[in-house]
């Protein structure tokens, strides 16, 4: 702690050079003592006195020509320096953030929330099925921005000298598939399932679902390719500008492709499913299905009570086709038409395959 020119007083400084105060060297008070002569005392220290540390310094005084032994005070204070704030990484596109379950909401009061309790406008537009746990992107969609960072301002301690700010870092991410920089903004090269790290920012052409589209997924609507590994549950909705693959089972469900739809487990319509493809549909069996397709309808087995279109042809070389509705404008490679033969109706090839 150090000590003015004549021993009398001591001045202490904070750790961070902040702070400067002034204390009596002792317990007895100098005889007389006037202002100029402390500050010419504290002056030795090359200490920048604020107006307050003056106006205390002569309450200081004061209080010793009285012969007090007065209570420490504080002379001069700095300025703390504004540091600088690091570059950061602004997201652009709507992030998604639903929770993971794969159960339907269970309270009643929730379902009235969301269709209004009295029947009016919904408070809530997303219905539980729509909730998607995927943040989907367009082509040319913005993603993040790279923002510099932001200037702080230098700091001044108790002794008038600078104290330098901590510089902010530059942010950066990685560029991963499907993405281009343009200036300090990140684009979308392509439609699809966006990911974004710390470190690395990319867009993902293909959507793949490890299990079951359930509440967990919600409903798909996708630029790209959709791979799901097991089913797609009753009411949900898929929907792809490319191929769907299901290697489940697509049941009351509503699937739509631009390309192919492949449903490897089958497809069980329950009478309220509808499968729509813009080319051609690969199934195991349809049965109680709706099914329309660009061009051909392919099954493994049977297609049972179902409501079927195409206009290529409608093949099922190992099985039967049996009741409802089929029309093929390319005609029909089947084994058998089944034991409702008479319940099946075939139709020529100008009928109309959109409904």
């Amino acid at each position: 702690m150090p000590l003015t020119a004549n021993k009398l007083f001591r001045v202490q400084i904070s750790d961070d050079r902040l702070v400067a105060t002034l204390s009596l060297n002792g317990d007895v008070p100098p005889a007389s003592i006037s202002v100029d002569e402390m500050i010419a005392e504290v002056g030795i220290l090359k200490i920048a006195i604020s107006q307050e540390g003056s106006k205390a310094i002569s309450e200081f005084a004061e209080a010793l020509n009285q012969q007090q032994v007065p209570e420490p005070i504080v002379i001069a204070h700095g300025t703390a320096p504004e540091h600088d704030q690091n570059g950061k990484i602004q997201k652009l596109y709507e992030q998604q953030d639903t929770p993971k379950t794969d159960q339907p909401p269970q309270d009643q009061e929730t379902q009235n929330v969301a269709q209004g309790s009295d029947g009016g406008d919904a408070v809530h537009s997303k219905s539980h099925y729509d909730r998607s746990c995927f943040t989907m992107v367009k082509k040319d969609q913005e993603l993040v921005r790279i923002m510099p960072p932001v200037s702080g301002k230098d700091g001044v301690d108790v002794y008038g000298q600078a104290m330098a700010r901590k510089l902010g870092r530059e942010a950066s991410i990685k560029l991963g598939a499907n993405v281009r920089l343009e200036g300090n903004v990140v684009y979308a090269a392509t439609g699809g399932k966006v990911e974004c790290t710390h470190e690395k920012i990319w867009v993902d052409e293909k959507l793949e679902i490890p299990n079951d589209v359930d509440f967990a997924v919600g409903n798909i609507d996708f630029e790209g390719e959709v791979e799901i590994h097991k089913n797609v549950l009753d009411l949900f909705k898929v929907s792809s500008r490319s191929n769907v693959t299901v290697h489940g089972v697509i049941e009351a469900a509503e699937v739509q492709a631009d390309k192919d739809i492949n449903a490897l487990g089958g497809i069980a319509g329950k009478e309220k499913g509808r499968c729509t493809a813009g080319n051609d549909v690969n199934a195991k069996y349809i049965t109680n299905g709706h099914v329309r397709a660009g061009n051909n309808i392919t099954v493994r087995s049977e297609i049972v009570h179902s409501d079927v279109a195409c206009k290529g042809c409608i093949t099922a070389d190992h099985g039967e086709v049996a009741g409802g509705h089929v029309v093929a404008t390319g005609g029909m490679k089947v084994k058998n038409l089944g034991s409702d033969r008479k319940s099946t109706r075939l139709n020529s090839s100008h009928t109309d395959i959109s409904r």
